[in-house]
This record gives structure tokens, sequence and C-alpha cells, in this order.
């Protein structure tokens, strides 16, 4: 989900060199919120690239790492623009490695390696010249090329998970940070209709102040806020990645306001306002752009 306001933009580049080692990068213009599993058989070893963030209530800064278990739940903010970086693994080959049965930090879900800013830095620019080195490569790559990359990016990544024990802990209270997750799911489990906060209140059990506290200190806005920002980008969802039937400008602006209703934006012109200031247009061009592709 978009959090900032502002169009956004990016770029995003999978790699697979077998089936047991991948990699995953990203680019954005704008703060996002995620969730979900990385993977569900393969472990992700990650960092940002550019800024800070908040991963599963761990802050990270980039060229720190960070370890994720398979199919572990995660929940990153992303506060401005930035990027990502994360290479996967199997337990198998990740086992392989010096070190790693004792590795205390692979008997957890998920924790992030701290680093000192110059190795970090350092870590960032090896990883985006390894990438770009590979992109330029991609069409005439050898196996021996395909085999260096591969080897350099899991030393690069993975190594320093085993050199050192000190990993960093939630910022925040686990309880609030399971609140906002429950809540989050619940949203999601009855997107097909806008819910009101008293009975968000009323199924959690807590007073309307507390869940605002709980998504400030989570998310860095208020449940308010959340809410309209999401009801807005299922929204956006919708109208980039409907049916692409092309329809006349009456019949898109009926459409648009029938879906804006849905989610329960009732005055049309005060939803136009916001979206324009969310995603930077209108309804009816991200519409547009959508039946384009």
């Amino acid at each position: 989900m978009q959090l900032d306001r502002g169009k956004m933009g990016g770029s995003l580049l999978h790699l697979a060199f077998d089936s047991e080692v991948g990699v995953s990068t990203g680019e954005f213009t704008r703060g996002i919120r995620t969730t979900g599993s990385l993977s569900d058989h393969r472990w992700g070893i990650g960092t940002v690239l550019t800024a800070p963030a908040l991963m599963n209530q761990v802050e990270i800064s980039p060229g720190e790492i960070m370890i994720i278990r398979p199919n572990t739940e995660l929940y990153t903010r992303f506060s401005g623009a930035n990027g990502y970086a994360t290479v996967f693994i199997t337990p198998e080959e990740l086992r392989a490695y010096p070190g790693a049965e004792e590795a205390v930090v692979l008997r957890q879900s998920s924790a992030v390696l701290p680093a000192d800013p110059v190795i970090a830095a350092h870590r960032v620019q090896t990883f985006q010249w390894l990438l770009a080195q590979i992109s330029a490569e991609s069409q005439t790559m050898s196996a021996g090329a395909a085999d260096f990359f591969r080897s350099a990016l899991l030393d690069l990544m993975i190594r320093p998970v085993f050199e050192r024990v000190d990993y960093r802990k939630p910022r925040m209270q686990q309880s609030t940070a399971m609140l906002v997750r429950a809540v989050e799911q619940y949203l999601n489990d009855v997107s097909d209709r806008p819910v009101h906060n008293s009975e968000l209140a009323n199924r959690f059990g807590m007073d309307l102040r507390s869940l605002q506290r709980a998504f400030k200190d989570e998310m860095g806005m208020g449940l308010i806020a959340y809410q309209r920002q999401k009801r807005l980008h299922d929204v956006h969802t919708r109208l980039r990645f409907g049916d692409g039937l092309a329809l006349s400008e009456m019949d898109t602006d009926l459409l648009i306001k029938d879906i804006a209703k849905e989610h329960g934006f009732i005055h049309y012109p005060r939803f136009t306002h916001q979206y324009q200031q969310l995603f930077s247009e209108k309804p009816s061009h991200t519409m547009r752009r959508g039946r384009r592709s």
C-alpha cells in the first residue's frame, strides 16, 4: 500500500541462478507498506538500499542485513523513496556455510545484523555494482560468469550472518505490532465493504483513541488516515487492474463513481481531491493507463 503522496515510480528485478538461489531487488519513489511471506521454502537475506526502514518492528539501515526464515510473515514500512535487495537461498544451501549449524540467528524467525556505517555503505555499493554487471552481461553470460556472480552475491550477503552474533531487537512492544497486524488482516478479509472505526473498536475490544495511537506508532499515521488511504489504494487497484473494457467517457465516469461508493466514498468531489493528492493523477487517468497495459 502506498503511504506517501505523489505518483509512484520505480523498478523491480528478479533473477534466478538455479533452484537454490535467487535475487530480488527494487526501487520506488514513494513510501509503501508491504505485508506477506517472502518465500515458503527459502530464506530471505537482504537489506535496504537508500534509507532506513522498519521490518517486523526492527529498524534496518542501508547495508545492514535482515534474515527472514521461510514462510515468515514480513511487515515492512518504507518511509519515502527507497530500495531493497534480497538474496533467496534454500535451507540446504544455507546450512552448507561454515558456522551455520551453530548460528543462533537461524533459530529465529527474523533478525537484523547491525553493521559499521562504512562497511554498510560498501555493501550497498558492491551489491549495486554486481547487479549492474549482471544486467549488462545477462544476454551473453557464460556459465562460469554466472557461477562467479552467484558466489559473489552469496558471499556479500550471507557470510556476515555467521561472523557476528549481535542482532537488533524490535524497537516497540510486540503487543502493539500484533494489534496493528490483526486490524490490517481484518480489513483485508472484509475488503469488499467499508468498515467503520467503531466496528474495529468493538471487534478488538479497544477504544478508538488506543487504536489511533497504535497505528500512529506503527504506521506513522492514525487509524482514520490509514483507513482512508487503504480505501483509496483499493480503488486505485480496481481502476489500474480492472476489466479494461473500452468505455465511453460518460460510462467511465459512472463506473468510477460506483467503485468509489463501493469503498465508502459517498462525496465524489472529495474523493477525487483525496485521490489526486495521494496518486498525483485523476481516477480516469489511472483507468486509461490500466487499459493500455
